[in-house]
Order: structure tokens, then C-alpha cells, then sequence
């Protein structure tokens, strides 16, 4: 058997056997490398990644919603750990609204199906996700502030609704549905704040601020009359807001004011996080993502700047020193609307992006990377075995030559590239380009190797150390002759 298949014809085969199966090998590879191996490829941005929620020093929600295999995750901290979390949606349903604090998370999901309820609410209680019925709809919900199961608050934004332009609706929740509420004035509204159920603001375009105080809401002076896109009160004396051209208010407990001390920004800010009476952080999302994040003391603003490809869309922080932050790395510079997702934390006054951990592999994807691990393995094995016949005195000196075993070494190196691709996802939680790098590199090598001997055997044969009649077997392609 040994003789018969170390004929150096049937090795020559070999070795071209051993190398296609290599090839298989990478093609199983790739073939692994479903949408769950890698980040989630963003193409709209806006809506994927839209905000950051820290119901705790250690816990939090991040919607940056993807939907694969016809379920719906959304990011979620528990114990200072990321991971995705499922949310009961169908294909139908999409993510209009999402909101959480220390008092919970809620979702609301709308359906575009016309045989099911228009909109749900979702309340996350105990690792669950709780559904009820709404029976009204809407056209752009801006902003969700749930302040209980029974009471909350939201914007519904009818600037595309062809029936009202540049309007808006606040509507309370009263643990059933959701109702209108009359507001002192027209406005499209952006953003609302609330310490207690019965003490609220809200803020929105041309400078408007409304106050909702005693039951009602009513219209409060507004220094600016550009546009306000984020309101946060840290205490019912202490308020910030901020909105387009670098606008910034500051409520001292009986009216806003632009603070003394701050100068000329141009940035539009987006989103507001503060931390004490005089410190907040901010993004620049407007009209296109930046890749900086801007930096509130005592009234005036620094930037903090990234990467030029990094793109902050939003950000929460739970203390002067823990937060986190959302965006996406662009693909370039010249489309600063799709890209990579990530997470940046913020930590002893230092900002670090973090990584996306993968999303979870369907388990077809999970049995053909199994499978595929198991087939290298049998081609490393064989390719072993054959390599260690070629030291065996026993076969002909042809097949002990070098190149032979150049070859054989070639495409176990290849094999050990493909073992370093297929267990990346397995090993590490977050995807690792170094190592998919790594694991190239390697397989490239070992290829270059494996291809130098198949060519040197095939273009360097010398048969002249052989004796007559295993020069006359080679010719007539036989099984090799006794010495």
C-alpha cells in the first residue's frame, strides 16, 4: 500500500489532491462568515445607531438595533459587559421609539402589517420583554420619556405628514394609551426632560421652550431663536440646552439665559449628557455626523476629536467619570453615512472605542464552521502522514526528496491559516481583524510554499539515482519495484 501510493506519480497527484482540498477548506471558510461573524454593516446610520442609555453605573441599552435572521437585537449592558439583546419583533416591526432609566426600559415598535396592531408598547421587566397593545398611531416619534408603567411622555413630529407641516404633538401616557395634550403654541417640538411626573420641559425648534408645571403646560421666554435639539435638567433650579450653531441656555431656576462666559461655536449639537451643574458633554451630528465630541465646563465648549472616519451619534453618561458613547466608523471620508458601528467608553477622563460584540451565528453557520474545522483537520492529518512517509527509508529516494516534502509542509501551513479563521469566532467575543490578518498572512505563506514544491517536483524530476526498473515503472506508471 505504502509503495503503491508513494509512486512518485500517484505523490505528484497527491500533493495536487492535498492542495484542492486546502482550497475546499477555504471556501468552507468563507463561507462561515455570515452576517453574525462580523459587526453589523450599518447603510443607515440614523436610525441603526440613534442613542445610548445608562440605567446604572454598569448597565445600559445602546440602540443600535440590527435585524438578522429575521430577529431584531438590540445592545445590552449588564454588569459593565455589552452584548446583543433579542427583542421580541417580527419582520414586519421596526423600533419607533426606546426609552430607559432607573425606573425601566421601554420600546415601542410599529407594525406595517394591516392585519396586526399598528404599534406596541415593550416593557423590559425581569429579562422579559412585556408587550401591550396601543391603538393610536404616529408619524415620527422625536423623543419617549417614561417616567412609570403609568405614566410617560413622548413627541409626535407631523412634519411628514402631509395633513400638518412643522408641527408637533406631546402625548401622555396614562398606562393604556397614549393621549394628545394641549401645548401653549405650534411648535416642533425635539426634545423633553423631566425630574418628577409633575414637573417637565420641552424645547424644539425656533427656540421654543415649553413647561409643563401644575398639569399643564405653558410657554416659557426663549433668549434664541435658533433651533433646540436636546434638553437636560439636573435639578429642578439647574437646566442645559443646547441646539444649531452652537446655541447653549442655561436655566438658573427662574429663566433661561445664554451663560456669560461662552463663546462663538458653529458646531449644531445633537445630543446632551450632563454630569454636574456645570459639566456636560455633547454631540455634532448635524447635518452630518463628526468625529468629535464636544465638552461642556463652567459654560465654555472644547472639542475633543477622533479619527477622521470615527462618526458620534449619541451619548449618555452615568457619572463625571463612566459613560459611553454610539457611532459608526464611515467606510470614507466622502460617505459619512454608512459604516461600522461602534461604542466608545468614557473612563478616568479618557475616551476608548470599544467594539461591537458579534452577533449570535444562525446555527446553520454553526454546523458548517464545525464541519469545515473537522475537514482541515482530516487534511492536516493526511497531509502529516504523508509528509512523515517521506522520511521513511522504505520509499523511494525520489520521494525523499526536499521538495516533496517543501510541498507537503506548504499545505499544512496553509491548513493551520484556515484553523486560525474558522476559530477566530469561536475564541474571541469581538470581532478581530488582527487575527483574520494573521490567519491570511499565514495561509498565503503556506500556499506560496506549497505551490514552490508542486512546481520544483514537477519541473526539477531527476530519476537518474534510480535503478533501470523503477526508471521503467515510472515510465509505465506501475507500482514501484522491489530495491
Amino acid at each position: 500500500m505504502i509503495r503503491y501510493i508513494t509512486h512518485p506519480s500517484k505523490m505528484y497527484r497527491f500533493l495536487h489532491i492535498f492542495l484542492m482540498l486546502t482550497f475546499l477548506g477555504g471556501s468552507l471558510a468563507g463561507l462561515t462568515d455570515s452576517e453574525g461573524t462580523d459587526p453589523p454593516n450599518l447603510s443607515n446610520c440614523h436610525s441603526c445607531v440613534s442613542t445610548v442609555y445608562l440605567t446604572s453605573a454598569t448597565a445600559g441599552w445602546a440602540l443600535s438595533s440590527t435585524f438578522l435572521n429575521n430577529v431584531t437585537y438590540v445592545l445590552h449592558e449588564q454588569q459593565g459587559v455589552w452584548d446583543w439583546e433579542q427583542m421580541p419583533i417580527t419582520s414586519n416591526e421596526s423600533i419607533a421609539a426606546f426609552a430607559a432609566t432607573s425606573a425601566g426600559t421601554w420600546a415601542i415598535v410599529s407594525n406595517y402589517s394591516p392585519t396586526a396592531p399598528a404599534y406596541r408598547l415593550l416593557h423590559y421587566q425581569q429579562g422579559a420583554w412585556l408587550a401591550h397593545p396601543l391603538a393610536q398611531s404616529f408619524d415620527d416619534i422625536t423623543d419617549l420619556v417614561m417616567l412609570s408603567p403609568t405614566d410617560g411622555w413622548l413627541i409626535d413630529d407631523h412634519g411628514l405628514s402631509e395633513q400638518v407641516v412643522g408641527d408637533s404633538t406631546l402625548m401622555q401616557f396614562d398606562g393604556q394609551a397614549f393621549h394628545n395634550v394641549a401645548t401653549p403654541f405650534n411648535c416642533s417640538y425635539t426634545s423633553l426632560a423631566f425630574l418628577t411626573p409633575a414637573a417637565g420641559w420641552a424645547v424644539g425648534q425656533n427656540g421654543c421652550i415649553a413647561q409643563y408645571k401644575d398639569g399643564r403646560w405653558r410657554a416659557v421666554p426663549s433668549p434664541t431663536t435658533e433651533d433646540l435639539n436636546s434638553i437636560v435638567m439636573v435639578s429642578p433650579a439647574v437646566g442645559w440646552a443646547v441646539g444649531n450653531n452652537g446655541v447653549t441656555l442655561r436655566y438658573n431656576g427662574t429663566q433661561w439665559q445664554v451663560p456669560s462666559a461662552s463663546q462663538t461655536v458653529t458646531a449644531s449639537f445633537t445630543n446632551l449628557a450632563m454630569v454636574s451643574p456645570t459639566e456636560g458633554w455633547a454631540t455634532d451630528a448635524f447635518p452630518a455626523y463628526t468625529s468629535h465630541l464636544w465638552h461642556l465646563q463652567n459654560g465654555i465648549w472644547q472639542k475633543v476629536s477622533f479619527s477622521s472616519l470615527d462618526r458620534f451619534v449619541a451619548l449618555n453618561l452615568s457619572s463625571p467619570d463612566t459613560g459611553w458613547a454610539s457611532g459608526f466608523v464611515a467606510q470614507n471620508a466622502s460617505d459619512p453615512f454608512i459604516g461600522q458601528g461602534f461604542l466608545a467608553h468614557f473612563k478616568h477622563g479618557t475616551w476608548h472605542i470599544a467594539a461591537i460584540p458579534r452577533l449570535p451565528d444562525p446555527l446553520w453557520v454553526q454546523l458548517l464552521r464545525w464541519g469545515a474545522i473537522l475537514f482541515v483537520l482530516v487534511v492536516a492529518s493526511l497531509s502529516l502522514w504523508m509528509l512523515i512517509l517521506t522520511f521513511t527509508p522504505s520509499v523511494p529516494i525520489l520521494m525523499r526528496s526536499w521538495w516533496v516534502r517543501i510541498g507537503f509542509v506548504g499545505i499544512l501551513i496553509v491548513v493551520v491559516g484556515e484553523i486560525i479563521w474558522l476559530t477566530e469566532p469561536i475564541i474571541f467575543r469581538y470581532y478581530r481583524p488582527d487575527v483574520r490578518v494573521a490567519a491570511a498572512i499565514v495561509g498565503g505563506c503556506g500556499l506560496l510554499i506549497a505551490l514552490s514544491g508542486i512546481i520544483a517536483v514537477l519541473f526539477k524530476k531527476d530519476t537518474t539515482s534510480l535503478t533501470p526498473a523503477a526508471r521503467l515503472a515510472e515510465r509505465a506508471d506501475q507500482p514501484w519495484p522491489p530495491y
